[in-house]
């Protein structure tokens, strides 16, 4: 099968591919924190997803693997190959009219959990100099 074989700074991140794929992408974003954050850095973050074909019941659904939040200087590879063994997605789940699935896995909701407690805590103890 066709897969995404995507590499961060020259270390393989994931194998994107998977036996009922309809879509694969591989995004890089780059965004601003709205004025109110307490960070004024720029964010930018590398996103590895898909979509499966619908079953035959209509339903499909969204895949995504490995991410990482992006420096100044990343490089990031995408080469296009042929395989049989891609990597397992971290996470699948549905999206559709009926069925919402949420589309975090645990971990990547605690890691944005104690992010955003970062966040408010830099907001409203900003002369809190403790480490995390």
């Amino acid at each position: 099968m066709l897969a995404l074989k995507v590499s961060l700074n020259g270390e393989h991140l994931c194998l994107a591919g998977d036996d009922d794929w309809k879509d694969l992408g591989v995004l890089i974003s780059a965004s601003r924190q709205p004025s109110d954050y307490a960070s004024t850095e720029d964010h930018t973050q590398l996103i590895v997803t898909g979509e499966t074909k619908p079953d035959p019941a209509g339903v499909s659904h969204q895949l995504r693997w490995k991410g990482r939040n992006l420096v100044v200087g990343s490089v990031v590879t995408v080469e296009v190959i042929e395989t049989d063994a891609p990597d397992d997605p971290l996470h699948r789940y549905r999206f559709d009219h009926e069925v919402q699935e949420f589309p975090l896995s645990v971990e990547e909701y605690e890691e944005w959990e104690h992010s955003e407690w970062l966040r408010l805590k830099a907001k409203y103890e900003p002369n809190n100099t403790s480490d995390c």
